[in-house]
């Protein structure tokens, strides 16, 4: 008897652990916290990366969307706890996000989020945001912005060229080639500057726009009061690189030379 009662003593204890012990590994898988700073994280990763789907550009050499993005401020607050789905494991959540962008907009959305651990149970899933839709349109819509405004901004350098006057092939009428900057303006308009001194010690003095990678060039140059002449440029960037091709003129749109512009924009 006192050997089957020891038995039965064992048997209870073990039972009584295997309680236990469950019990504590049910505790050590949490329940997500709604204000944690890993859901925060996730929230605006997930913001950002909905956003870059919906950016069509996809000539950015200077990655200046991510960059943008980069630097977005995003403020999640009057966190509330919803309840959570013992089903599914989810938590669910609620808070007021606001997002401050670079160039000082800020806009707000009350959303609503749901989250549950990974089977690893190291970290947390954010699994769907609602009511964020506004603020990925505006921040899409202000990226977009930004990049028109800045993406062929900055130097260009490289040659400018133009085949002989009247067909010469040497001397001061014939081809030449010659090292030049173009200079374009952040903005909206995307303003473009060349202005070059020519081998006769005279100038040239153009000026345009650059607004979607599309360059248009117009001046006029001169080396003495009776040799004036106009000039017009019009191409197209590509990645780093631009081609355009224009003439220079007298009047009545005489031509007296084809020229060719092939320039790199520098990094920023």
């Amino acid at each position: 008897m006192y050997f089957k009662g020891f038995e039965l003593h064992t048997r209870l204890f073990l039972v009584v652990v295997m309680l236990i012990t469950s019990s504590l590994s049910a505790c050590g898988k949490e329940t997500p916290d709604c204000a944690s700073a890993e859901s925060k994280e996730l929230i605006r990763s997930i913001c950002i990366n909905k956003t870059r789907e919906r950016i069509w550009y996809s000539d950015d050499p200077d990655k200046i969307i991510n960059k943008y993005l980069a630097l977005a401020t995003f403020n999640l607050t009057t966190i509330t706890n919803e309840g959570y789905d013992n089903q599914t494991s989810k938590q669910l959540c609620g808070g007021q996000l606001s997002v401050s962008t670079p160039d000082g907009k800020t806009s707000n959305s009350r959303i609503s989020y749901s989250m549950q651990r990974a089977l690893d149970n190291n970290h947390i899933i954010v699994i769907g945001i609602e009511g964020a839709n506004l603020i990925i349109e505006e921040l899409v819509s202000s990226a977009s912005k930004y990049y028109l405004e800045n993406r062929w901004a900055g130097n260009w350098l490289g040659t400018y060229s133009c085949g002989g006057l009247y067909n010469y092939t040497s001397g001061p009428q014939g081809p030449f080639n010659m090292p030049v900057r173009l200079l374009v303006e952040k903005g909206e308009e995307q303003a473009a500057f060349l202005e070059r001194v020519t081998k006769s010690g005279g100038y040239e003095k153009l000026s345009g726009n650059m607004q979607y990678g599309h360059l248009i060039l117009n001046g006029e140059g001169a080396n003495t009061p009776e040799d004036r002449w106009f000039t017009t440029f019009k191409g197209d960037a590509n990645g780093r690189k631009l081609t355009a091709q224009g003439r220079i003129s007298i009047a009545q749109d005489q031509k007296l030379r084809d020229c060719t512009l092939e320039l790199n924009q520098q990094a920023k």
